[in-house]
């Protein structure tokens, strides 16, 4: 989380806030309906090798937690 809110930048608005939590929100709404666990998953990683992603709407995914521990494996 720590790590999430210093990738976050300061001029994201009200409604891009409100669109992160939506998607928090469809994941678990997912694992809770499916019973497979899914995750949001940043599409450019925030702690990536060669480039750094933003914790942004539109960086965002959902994946299930199997799809997103082969990410580093597998191209989206």
């Amino acid at each position: 989380r720590d790590r999430t809110r210093k990738c976050s930048p300061p001029w994201l608005t009200d409604s891009h806030k409100s669109e992160i939590k939506a998607i928090y929100k469809e994941a678990r709404r997912l694992t809770r309906e499916t019973g497979v666990k899914h995750e949001v998953d940043h599409i450019h990683p925030i702690k990536g090798e060669n480039l750094c992603g933003l914790h942004v709407p539109w960086n965002l995914g959902i994946k299930t937690k199997a799809q997103n521990q082969t990410k580093g494996q597998n191209l989206w």
